[in-house]
């Protein structure tokens, strides 16, 4: 504790000093007001940790940033001060390092601002903008000795070293407009992706994706592994079945209707994988009739024997879409007898995101069934659900988010509400 408290008045040091010697503004400060609400119900959560809110107040003066906010019970503050030589923060919501979820505080999530609620923390770098290396104390993370850091320009990737914990980050924030291969000029190809954690306990997701100047012809990427929740923003995983696997997703697209796709997830003592290929009947011009063919595999390794399933099955579905909006409608039905509805909306327009997704799945089901959810980096990633019912809703623009998602488990055995609203204002 003694040393924890040395380096973060170490920061404090230089966070006061920095402020002293910073110059008298000319204009006046940017302020910024925000908060969320939260609500989670499940039968097995305390009435206590169902309910979550906070509210904060943010002030920006030339190269100075900072924060009083509500948190719950808890009343806390922030600041960071930049500029061409130095960055610093100390306290609760800024990082000189860029990253989603280093030092995030698991019960709350922002989506619409850069800033996450993060623990107590201490940060410093030097030469931002270009490669900056630095050093840092963070809550929970650290321990008694500070962590090293190194950020590269543009923030287009940083990594993090605690040598007290072995805790490690890796952050990538890669994009081109315009990538010149054989028979593909001007592609456009993004990296990004975050993981922490150490070798034996960690989590995270990249994202990749390549796509034609058009955008027609793309190839997209996706690897995750969750810890206990760190990951998405609902607190429902969907799943009862769920030990933290490694999944990857990948798929191949021509327009928004032709997809071939593959699904592979692996933890211990189980695989559970599928692949598809989807295929428009007909283009209408602002819809089509498809159908998809599926595979899917299980294995389950057993203390004496290795046990392999395979299930096919069969979907017809019906494709809308649009550059502003597109939607679907479909039911699968497997070899097994077992069946689902499937449905989905997303419309983008004025700065509005709209958008929401159903699954009703059959009575007993046994197979899992895939589903989109949203993780805590705002990108939609493939998962297995075994729920009968689950409802997910979303409506985000500069001002709000407001998501919601509902799930009712096979046999009424009881269901899970998440809903979470958030707000921001520039004044």
């Amino acid at each position: 504790m003694r040393g924890q408290k040395h380096i973060l008045n170490f920061f404090t040091f230089f966070f006061i000093l920095s402020i002293f010697f910073s110059i008298f503004p000319e204009n006046s400060p940017k302020w910024e007001l925000g908060g969320s609400s939260q609500t989670f119900q499940s039968r097995f959560v305390d009435r206590k940790d169902s309910q979550l809110s906070s509210i904060w107040l943010e002030s920006e003066w030339q190269n100075f940033t900072g924060i009083v906010e509500s948190r719950g019970e808890r009343s806390l503050a922030g600041g960071k001060f930049q500029n061409d030589y130095v960055a610093i923060s100390a306290g609760h919501r800024y990082k000189t390092v860029p990253g989603f979820f280093l030092g995030r505080d698991e019960r709350y999530y922002s989506t619409l601002t850069k800033h996450q609620p993060i623990k107590n923390s201490g940060f410093m770098n030097f030469l931002p903008g270009y490669f900056s290396p630095g050093i840092f104390w963070l809550e929970d993370h650290t321990g008694d000795k500070a962590g090293f850091s190194i950020v590269l320009p543009e923030e287009k990737g940083a990594f993090t070293y605690s040598p007290e914990t072995e805790i490690r980050s890796l952050y990538l924030n890669l994009f081109r407009e315009r990538v010149d291969l054989p028979f593909f000029r001007k592609s456009k190809v993004t990296l990004q992706g975050e993981s922490i954690g150490s070798r034996e306990d960690y989590f995270g997701r990249y994202f990749f994706k390549w796509s034609d100047h058009s955008g027609f012809f793309h190839i997209e990427g996706r690897i995750y592994k969750d810890d206990d929740g760190k990951l998405f923003e609902s607190r429902d995983d969907f799943q009862e079945f769920n030990k933290n696997p490694i999944v990857a997703w990948g798929a191949m697209g021509l327009g928004p209707v032709h997809r071939v796709e593959a699904f592979d997830s692996v933890e211990e003592g189980l695989r559970r994988s599928f692949h598809s290929a989807r295929l428009g009947l007909w283009d209408l011009g602002f819809a089509s009739p498809a159908i998809r063919y599926r595979e899917y595999r299980e294995i389950f390794d057993m203390e004496d024997e290795r046990i392999f399933q395979l299930t096919r099955s069969h979907a017809l579905l019906w494709m809308g879409y649009s550059k502003k909006w597109n939607y679907f409608l479909g039911r699968e039905f497997r070899e097994t007898g077992e069946y689902f509805t499937e449905a989905g909306l997303e419309w983008n327009e004025f700065g509005w995101r709209v958008g929401g997704s159903v699954l009703f799945q059959r009575e007993g089901n046994i197979l899992p069934t895939p589903i989109e959810r949203f993780t805590g980096m705002d990108r939609l990633d493939v998962s297995l659900t075994d729920r009968k019912t689950v409802i997910r809703l979303r409506l985000k623009t500069k001002f709000m988010d407001w998501n919601v998602t509902a799930s009712d488990r096979m046999g009424r055995r009881g269901a899970i509400f998440f809903m979470n609203l958030q707000f921001h204002y520039d004044f």
